[in-house]
This record gives structure tokens, C-alpha cells and sequence, in this order.
């Protein structure tokens, strides 16, 4: 997602500090391609399991639930979108998700 959204008002880095366990998300700056971001899962059956590091949103302590699958932690795109700042939207009629990176959050 910080790839996708690199270059856009909602752009963010992420980070990850092995000593202590924790992911960094750093609002309004730039993302750090770091590789395979993009590339196409193997399966979709995958099982993830609660992750135990700690997780931080401007150097604040972030109340985010994240999953760990394949060493590469997932969020709830809602979650995300509200403590970074953009809007997530739901089209029931084709089934589609929408971020825009322009607009707030909004319940």
C-alpha cells in the first residue's frame, strides 16, 4: 500500500527495527522501495497469525492490529486509512474497494 500511495497527499514510509521488534509508519514521507512490494502472491491460501512487534505511527505508539504471513505483516485497510488519513470506500454493487488519497478518513 505505501508503494501505491507514494507520490500522493497520503504517502507513507514504513520502517522495521529488528533489535526491537517494531514497525514504524511515518506519515507524509516518502516510501523506500525495498523490492517485491508489487509482485503476486503465491496462493491464497494463507494463514496469519497476530504479529507480536509493537507498532508506531510518528514515533507514537499505534493501537493497530497486524498479521504476519510469510515474515511480511498485513493491517486492515480501514485501520490504516484511519490513522493515516485517507478514505476507504466500499462499492457493494461491483464488489470493489476504493482508496482516496485525498480525501480524510470517514466512517
Amino acid at each position: 500500500l505505501a508503494a501505491l500511495l507514494n507520490g500522493t497527499q497520503a504517502q507513507f514510509q514504513v520502517g522495521w527495527n529488528d533489535a526491537a521488534r517494531t514497525i514504524t509508519l511515518t506519515t507524509d514521507a516518502a516510501y523506500t522501495a525495498v523490492g517485491g512490494e508489487l509482485a503476486k502472491g503465491s496462493s491464497l491460501n494463507q494463514f496469519g497469525v497476530a504479529t507480536d512487534a509493537g507498532i508506531y505511527v510518528d514515533g507514537a505508539p499505534a493501537d493497530l492490529a497486524a498479521y504476519n504471513i510469510n515474515d511480511n505483516n498485513y493491517f486492515k485497510l480501514r485501520d490504516l486509512g484511519k490513522v493515516l488519513g485517507f478514505n476507504v470506500g466500499w462499492d457493494d454493487a461491483t464488489h470493489t474497494v476504493s482508496i482516496m488519497s485525498d480525501q480524510p478518513y470517514s466512517e
